[in-house]
């Protein structure tokens, strides 16, 4: 049984530890491990995971077991698309959603979906927004199924020496 958390400080690190563990279930497929613990280890660090939670604009939740272990979770900010031409203040990013590979296939990542909107409309954006990479055909598949159109470039990452490069991902929500 799983229950959805708000993610606390004190889950900095378990939180980090989670988002390389699903970093690397997630892109193993395309990126070396040496390129993938080159990017993990910069980005995904005790540090970087307490700033998305402590963050004012940022919500953090997590799909705890029963050990409290993380399953999944997701991060939403409550900011522009870049380059928007509307409303600068009714938009939210879901910066992050990710489950672990244990649990593809079984709802979960459509259960913290659901949730993450229901923050999202709580904090009165209307649209939400996402980057999702170009080779993530998983990720790409799951929201456009949910309504989500292609916006844009996004940007391109480095993951260690490879270039990963992105698209931005858009829909309204309907309150």
């Amino acid at each position: 049984m799983l229950e959805i958390l708000p993610i606390k400080p004190v889950d900095a690190a378990k939180l980090a530890n989670f988002q390389t563990q699903a970093f690397i279930e997630a892109y193993r497929s395309i990126h070396t491990m040496d390129n993938m613990m080159a990017y993990c280890t910069k980005a995904y660090t005790y540090e970087a995971a307490l700033i998305d939670i402590i963050d004012t604009n940022t919500v953090c939740f997590g799909a705890f077991n029963l050990q409290k272990e993380l399953e999944g979770y997701y991060i939403v900010k409550h900011h522009a698309l870049p380059d928007s031409k509307g409303p600068q203040n009714t938009a939210s990013e879901l910066k992050r959603l990710y489950i672990g590979e244990q649990n593809y296939k079984s709802g979960l990542g459509a259960k913290l979906y659901h949730h993450a909107i229901e923050e999202i409309t709580k904090q009165g954006s209307d649209t939400v927004w996402l980057c999702v990479s170009n080779r993530n055909y998983r990720a790409q598949t799951f929201y456009q199924k949910r309504g989500f159109n292609f916006t844009g470039k996004g940007p391109e990452l480095k993951v260690g020496k490879d270039t990963l490069t992105s698209s931005y991902l858009s829909r309204r929500i309907i309150p």
